[in-house]
């Protein structure tokens, strides 16, 4: 089913939080019957509707895991003072929240001048960029190496996050997170990413 995606009605592309899970979704998928599932800043998944897919899964989420799993994960580097630890990471979707075998990694490009939602924005588009490439390699090779995680790392819960810790991002360094890492002022060290291509 690779290739140019068939677009259902409307009424069956749609639903809310409380329907995600549904029997409606589970049947849908189960009649579509995708090669490649791919979710992008949906809400958790159940086992049931995972079962309803027998291709591959892919979660594309907005850290690098494992040190950044969970919420807010393009806000917490910078707040920890490591942005080029900003990135996405694609992986396959379990039942543990973003704790899947990791696919694919890519980091921000870290460009001088830029703020926290500039470095947010540009790991998206870097991993947008990157996945038609991601994909038509699943194509080519019907499955692709996975890396396990060594460490449970960190998991950055919504509930952590406070208004008051924006402070130290514009207050104290006035959004130039990226600045002081490239000019050397921050310690300096790279992240060790998971990819199938370069």
């Amino acid at each position: 089913m690779f290739g140019p995606a068939k677009l259902p009605s409307c009424d069956t592309v749609y639903t809310t939080y409380d329907d995600l899970n549904s029997s409606d979704i589970k049947n849908f998928l189960e009649e579509e019957d995708p090669d490649l599932f791919l979710t992008y800043g949906c809400h958790k998944l159940t086992q049931e509707t995972l079962e309803a897919v027998d291709g591959h899964k892919w979660n594309c989420h907005g850290g690098l895991s494992p040190w950044y799993k969970g919420a807010i994960t393009h806000f917490w580097p910078s707040y920890m003072l490591e942005p080029q630890m900003t990135g996405m990471t694609v992986h396959e979707l379990t039942q543990e929240l973003d704790a899947g075998d990791v696919v694919h990694q890519c980091t921000a490009p870290l460009v001088a001048g830029d703020s926290l939602h500039q470095l947010g924005a540009r790991a998206v588009v870097q991993l947008a960029e990157e996945l038609p490439t991601l994909i038509n390699l699943l194509k080519k090779k019907g499955a692709l190496p996975t890396h396990k995680h060594k460490t449970n790392g960190m998991l950055w819960r919504s509930s952590a996050w406070r208004a008051d810790h924006l402070s130290l991002i514009y207050e104290h360094y006035g959004d130039k997170i990226v600045d002081h890492y490239l000019e050397g002022n921050l310690i300096q060290s790279e992240p060790k990413i998971y990819r199938q291509f370069d």
